[in-house]
């Protein structure tokens, strides 16, 4: 006898919230879900705008238009859940500097 248990869709990856990523960089998020029958996946940007019709979030070479929310849905026959997560695009170089300017003057002043 053969039993089959149909389970809808439980999100258990991506585990993390925030994906700080570099500028520049690439990277491939994760969605997986618990479910039986299987998932049918789509990730999502804040607008609504589809990104992904699979179980991965492929971000290549990320600017700042990358930043914000994406949220994955996995769905089956029964239903369906989501998870959103954060893409945070961070600086990789942090410029600093010392700023050294020389006034001409009588005095020969100099500002630091």
């Amino acid at each position: 006898m053969f039993c089959d248990i149909s389970v809808p869709p439980l999100i258990t990856k991506p585990q993390r919230q925030t994906w700080k990523i570099g500028t520049g960089d690439s990277t491939t998020i994760e969605c997986l879900a618990e479910a039986s029958p299987g998932s049918q996946y789509v990730w999502k940007n804040a607008a609504g705008g589809v990104v992904s019709n699979d179980k991965h979030l492929r971000l290549n070479n990320v600017n700042d238009s990358k930043n914000g929310y994406y949220t994955c849905t996995a769905t089956n026959s029964l239903d369906s859940d989501n998870d959103t997560i954060l893409v945070e695009v961070t600086s990789k170089f942090h410029l600093h500097s010392h700023l050294r300017v020389e006034i001409p003057s009588k005095s020969n002043s100099l500002i630091e």
